[in-house]
């Protein structure tokens, strides 16, 4: 069944709650300050803003109506029982420590955070497997298949993936056949859609136009990017257009990847040659070779216009939680040109059961509680209201059309020959001309971890 289409984007129009709370403290509408920009919270935090986008309908994919539904029914007899969550990240920093928190006061399960390095994940879990320490939760953080080597099928959960909160695009990215093995929400803020993170204080500052006034126009595309990013360079040598963080993501938004993947069949496709990955990287050697492009970390400097990123940078724990937030806007990648329209995409980023697992129904149903959007704070997510509205406004347009509206990247395929997926497509120092040739010169190399990848995924059928 395909996806729903988001329909109610926000309760309420937050320029005009800004307003009203305003008036009603006896304040001005006047010449609002960048403090008026702060996120507001969902209903855990007993304010009327809901800044996710909502279901359209409490019908399940299976038809069933689930306005009555508790998906925690039961939960009272794992009371005492403690949940391992594998991550490299500390929970304890980030938006997520309330949440683990309330779920532990509420239901009496404790969450253990068991931490592992990122690059040596899926091996570390293997370790504590064979060791028979197994934990209970793994973070896919776009590594399928190569998480298949210790994930268990997540029906052994008991949750029920029908019930309209839960992504079904994210869930059929992660399953073989009818086999899910990595599950996340909808509205979940631990989603990685891609677009581009700009310094709208630098721009606005010195008369340059924004990529949201372009947007405006319908003319937010390649060229204006590049305008944008020209023009930024031409205020000193301090100064830079931008950085491109990894070209999958330009390559993403013209609905392609380096492999893609079926998962009716569970077979993977080597897609490396296909003429948009050839044209999206040209473009990014085009940006370098005109002297456009600079490091990443001279975005959080302050002095670079743009880069083009996963929502992680919009985060105030995120990739420039240095810097100030409200100075910084997110909108959708631009279109290739006027008739090429960018399709919304992200990385895939889900949660699913190890196998071995101790306590996997009690697992389950803290994912089910952890990647709940209402049980986040968003003043503590998003860096300001307008990356967070934009955000949800991007996912929400990911989901729209259903299943071919969504397009993922699967760098674990890389993994699986010890290789980055990032090594095949990285046009930095080649000229235009050489684009074509530099990637065909890898096309044997996916080609060989693609058959190690369908190898590895028929196992799991």
């Amino acid at each position: 069944m395909s996806i729903k289409t988001a329909k109610k984007i926000l309760c309420i129009a937050l320029a005009t709650l800004t307003a009203l709370t305003m008036a009603a403290c006896g304040g001005s509408t006047e010449n609002p300050t960048k403090d008026s920009n702060k996120t507001g919270g969902n209903s855990d935090n007993n304010t009327s803003e809901v800044l996710y986008i909502e279901p359209d309908s409490t019908i399940g994919y299976n038809g069933k109506d689930y306005a009555d539904y508790n998906p925690y029914e039961g939960i009272e007899k794992y009371k005492g029982q403690k949940i391992k969550f594998a991550t490299w990240i500390d929970h304890t920093t980030t938006e997520a420590a309330s949440v683990i928190k309330s779920f532990e006061k509420k239901y009496g399960i404790d969450v253990e955070l068991v931490y592992c390095s990122q690059d040596g994940y899926v091996k570390e879990l293997q370790a504590l497997i064979a060791g028979g320490n197994a934990p209970d939760i793994f973070v896919d953080n776009a590594d399928f298949p190569f998480t298949l080597q210790i994930a268990q099928e997540f029906s052994v959960t008991g949750v029920d993936l029908n019930e309209p909160i839960w992504s079904q695009p994210v869930i059929h990215a992660h399953s073989v056949g009818n086999k899910v093995y990595a599950v996340n929400t909808m509205n979940s803020v631990w989603h990685s859609c891609v677009g581009v993170i700009y310094n709208r204080e630098l721009m606005e500052s010195n008369g340059i136009k924004t990529p949201a006034e372009y947007k405006a126009e319908n003319n937010w595309t390649w060229e204006t990017m590049k305008n944008c990013m020209a023009q930024v360079n031409a205020l000193g040598k301090d100064y830079h257009g931008g950085v491109i963080a990894d070209p999958i993501k330009l390559i993403g938004s013209m609905g392609v990847g380096v492999v893609d993947y079926d998962y009716k069949t569970g077979t993977f496709t080597n897609t490396m040659q296909d003429s948009r990955v050839v044209k999206a990287n040209q473009f990014v050697a085009e940006l370098n070779k005109e002297g456009l492009l600079t490091e990443n970390s001279s975005f959080t400097q302050g002095k670079t216009g743009m880069v083009i990123t996963d929502a992680y940078g919009i985060k105030t724990t995120g990739y420039y939680s240095a810097m100030d937030g409200l100075d910084l806007a997110f909108i959708d990648t631009p279109d290739a040109d006027a008739n090429t329209k960018a399709v919304k995409n992200g990385l895939l980023r889900a949660y699913g059961i190890v196998n071995g697992a101790k306590n996997a129904e009690a697992a389950g149903m803290f994912l089910r509680y952890f990647l709940d959007p209402a049980n986040y704070d968003m003043k503590e997510t998003f860096v300001s209201t307008d990356t967070a509205k934009s955000y949800y406004d991007i996912l929400g347009q990911m989901y729209h059309g259903g299943e071919d509206s969504v397009f993922y990247d699967y760098a674990g395929v890389a993994k699986i020959i010890g290789r980055s997926i990032w090594t095949w497509v990285n046009p930095h120092g080649l000229d235009p001309s050489q684009v074509a040739a530099k990637l065909a010169s890898y096309n044997n190399e996916v080609d060989s971890a693609v058959k190690k990848a369908n190898e590895l995924v028929n196992k799991m059928k």
